[in-house]
């Protein structure tokens, strides 16, 4: 299996205190997988051509102040469920269901964010 990196600002999409409910429910209402609401954070996976620098310095990363990282087959081993998406390189980290519990989960298996250093402030 090669080794892809998983590039997601997931303290952004799931808050600094925990999941945020209300940035959920519109993609539940929205998307659906298998029939049910589709509960997922947004994430980059690295292939070729697009390795985690071009991704950090790209358009959907680079205004992000940090990123969490992991290989896919770590994250798939814990359960959880990488759902292409939208166009390439973008990947749907797909959970259960929306609880702290899962929430935790998935950061255990991302580590630590880390500073993007490509960072650059949003134009207005």
């Amino acid at each position: 299996m090669p080794v892809v990196a998983i590039l997601t600002n997931i303290r952004t999409q799931i808050g600094a205190r925990g999941p945020d409910r209300s940035t959920v429910s519109p993609t539940r209402r929205r998307y659906s997988l298998a029939g049910e609401p589709l509960v997922a954070i947004s994430a980059e996976v690295t292939m070729p051509g697009w390795g985690v620098e071009s991704l950090s310095a790209g358009s959907r990363l680079s205004t992000r102040r940090s990123y969490a990282s992991a290989v896919a087959y770590d994250v798939i081993e814990e359960g959880f469920q990488l759902l292409p998406s939208f166009s390439a390189p973008h990947y749907s980290i797909v959970l259960d269901n929306y609880t702290e519990h899962s929430v935790q989960r998935l950061i255990s298996v991302l580590g630590d964010a880390r500073p993007n250093p490509y960072h650059v402030r949003r134009e207005i």
